[in-house]
């Protein structure tokens, strides 16, 4: 199952965007937050602690900070749903697979940790239904990215081939 999760981080990883594959990715859905400020940084953020030179005023930024964290949440959470329904996958088998799955803890020296419940143990149907949930999920994100592909990959030299004079006036297709 550890496989499993993993293989599914990957196929739904989306790199970062460049020059190169700006619009290659059909999960490209904006950037993706990786790592999340909690209430509490931003809040030192929007309103750092008083020194010397300046004078702390009144204000709700705790309030702010807090609604700042719930919508980057929400955020991350909806770019994860669309990523998936956008390809066509099920959203409830999606969710199915993250209850079945262990969770994956990633920390800033490099080490990765998988937590399960203490009387995780999935059964062979459970894993059996995972593994097809990662072919469906492998094969529609393959198709999907398969309507991606730019069919005048290559092509450096672009040519006017046809010219609108005016809003509203007749389109004049250049003859060549």
């Amino acid at each position: 199952m550890v496989a499993l999760v993993e293989a599914f981080e990957e196929l739904f990883q989306v790199s970062p965007l460049d020059r190169d594959n700006a619009l290659k990715s059909v999960l490209r859905l904006g950037p993706t937050i990786t790592s999340p400020l909690r209430d509490g940084e931003i809040a030192r953020v929007l309103y750092p602690p008083e020194d010397d030179h300046r004078r702390r005023t009144g204000g709700r930024h705790h309030e702010l900070s807090q609604q700042i964290a719930s919508v980057t949440e929400i955020v991350m959470a909806l770019q994860a749903a669309t990523r998936l329904t956008l390809i066509g996958v099920d959203f409830a088998a999606a969710h199915r697979f993250g209850l079945l799955t262990p969770d994956i803890d990633d920390y800033i020296n490099g080490r990765r940790q998988y937590r399960a419940p203490e009387n995780y143990a999935p059964t062979p149907e459970d894993v059996a239904w995972c593994c097809q949930f990662m072919v469906t999920a492998s094969l529609r994100l393959s198709a999907a990215e398969a309507q991606l592909q730019d069919p005048y990959q290559g092509t450096q030299i672009w040519k006017t081939i046809a010219t609108r004079p005016s809003p509203g006036a007749e389109l004049v297709w250049n003859q060549e």
